[in-house]
């Protein structure tokens, strides 16, 4: 099933393909039997895949990330109001083709506005539900092998480019792209299998050069907020009015809550 659209176009560059169901994962391409797939399944599959490139879990990420993310996230909307429009996702289940009059909006629409009018407020746990349940699957196999592709074994590119990893997770992210490069799943990079022990320090002092600066951040608004835990000082951020204090809770959240939550267990 392929889609001869400029929209297809955007879906081939960010997602590797032109099938709107394997754009949200419903099918490998390989599975014709896309009208047995319910309406429920279609909204639960784009939740998921919304949660990932949502815009507000890359606010404190570079503008390059940002705008990754928010992209991906306009396209994922776009996908979901054809799917989800039982007149036009027969017409696109019948020719395979999407016409540029049956995407609803544009990349300048507010879908995270929408997206709330969808789902329900997702919270902190929400957050770090998806990511406990993220790590170690499938998917992030996936995202770790396109990584690898994409960056050509460029290790600190990789965990900056998959979702919620930090250096903590290189160790493993190196064991599974020796798997698939013994599997002959993906080259051997000479980026990955000889990169000199110099810039692996070099990427180590700068993580922890970066986890010390959170770690002060987050004393200093604990000291302000009378002490308390992540949690709670998102829920102060949440009911705060000033802009700038918002928009810094909201990268400390998007960035740092898992290291948050550990900390905490540790204490």
């Amino acid at each position: 099933m392929t889609s001869k659209s400029s929209f297809g176009n955007d879906c081939q560059e960010c997602f590797g393909t032109t099938n709107l169901y394997e754009v949200l994962r419903l099918t490998d391409g390989k599975n014709e039997a896309t009208k047995a797939i319910s309406q429920a399944q279609i909204k639960k599959a784009y939740y998921k895949a919304s949660m990932k490139w949502h815009p507000d879990r890359f606010s404190g990420d570079d503008d390059a990330h940002k705008s990754e993310a928010t992209r991906k996230f306009q396209i994922l909307g776009r996908v979901y109001s054809i799917l989800n429009d039982k007149e036009k996702r027969a017409v696109y289940d019948e020719t395979g083709i999407i016409d540029e009059e049956n995407v609803i909006g544009s990349d300048d629409e507010d879908w995270a506005a929408k997206w709330r009018t969808m789902f329900k407020k997702v919270t902190v746990e929400d957050l770090n539900k998806f990511t406990r349940e993220y790590q170690g699957s499938s998917e992030e196999r996936e995202d770790i092998k396109r990584a690898y592709m994409k960056h050509e074994g460029d290790m600190g590119k990789i965990v900056d480019d998959v979702m919620a990893a930090s250096m903590d997770d290189e160790s493993r992210f190196v064991d599974i792209i020796k798997d698939l490069i013994e599997s002959g799943e993906v080259p051997d990079f000479p980026k990955f299998s000889k990169e000199s022990t110099t810039k692996k320090n070099a990427r180590k002092r700068k993580a922890t050069k970066e986890a010390k600066e959170a770690e002060e951040a987050l004393k200093e608004i604990k000291a302000k907020s009378g002490g308390g835990d992540l949690a709670q000082m998102i829920a102060m951020r949440q009911s705060a009015r000033q802009e700038n204090m918002n928009s810094f809770f909201d990268q400390l959240e998007a960035k740092y809550s898992k290291t948050g939550k550990k900390n905490k267990k540790k204490a």
